[in-house]
């Protein structure tokens, strides 16, 4: 395999993932040493391997030095913490996405190399906490993200320094009239958010702009602000 997706455990989340990828076409390799599961991925037709995620062979096995990125998403944060470690040394330029169960280890999965630390249970209350208090927007943001809604898909677009969008205000890029998708927000410098951004607000070399709209506009999008 090639370009792939290595998700490291196939418990509750794992099934999840793996689904979502492969519903998205996104190829994926499982490496998961629970016997339990061996049933179920083989009927499923998942490549798998029956192992732990721990050990560089069977990281090699799976084809970490021609994958794409890593989902590790092991029963403990310690499993986690070296897996990620052990991926980062075999393929230095793996996009990693790691699970944290608690809050306090969010930070050694980062130092391990993880570029981005997921918790569940703080999403999950978010989400909960949501439902309370905006439940319209939380039903919608909810359909949107569990493809209930098929024109509506959100995409964020790097702006290189040769894109024709830099020094270009909003306005004067007008991407909902050539593309047909609304500009949500503009990150500045990684972190800094600019949501629904005003028509004077110039756009610049490493900005990321995020689009919504359905799969072919959002794709002319990125096309057009390459």
């Amino acid at each position: 395999m090639k370009d792939h997706y290595i998700v490291c455990g196939y418990g509750r989340m794992g099934k999840k993932i793996v689904s979502e990828l492969r519903k998205n076409n996104v190829p994926c390799f499982v490496l998961e040493p629970n016997p339990e599961h061996r049933e179920e991925l083989e009927a499923s037709g998942i490549p798998f391997l029956p192992a732990s995620a721990t050990e560089d062979e069977n990281l090699i096995a799976a084809g970490i030095k021609e994958a794409k990125g890593l989902i590790s998403v092991a029963m403990t944060d310690e499993s986690n913490v070296f897996i990620v470690l052990t991926a980062r040394s075999l393929n230095p330029d793996l996009f990693v996405v790691a699970r944290s169960i608690l809050k306090r280890n969010e930070g050694k999965l980062r130092n391990a190399g993880a570029d981005v630390v997921v918790s569940p249970y703080i999403l999950g209350g978010r989400s909960i906490a949501a439902a309370v208090i905006k439940p319209d927007v939380s039903d919608f943001l909810d359909q949107v993200l569990n493809d209930e809604v098929p024109d509506a898909t959100a995409r964020k677009i790097k702006i290189s320094p040769e894109s024709k969008a830099v020094g270009k205000t909003v306005a004067e890029l007008d991407v909902w009239r050539r593309c047909g998708v609304v500009l949500l927000a503009i990150v500045k410098d990684g972190a800094d958010i600019c949501v629904n951004p005003k028509p004077g607000t110039a756009v610049n070399a490493d900005d990321e702009i995020v689009v919504m709209g359905n799969e072919e506009n959002t794709a002319a999008a990125a096309e057009y602000l390459k």
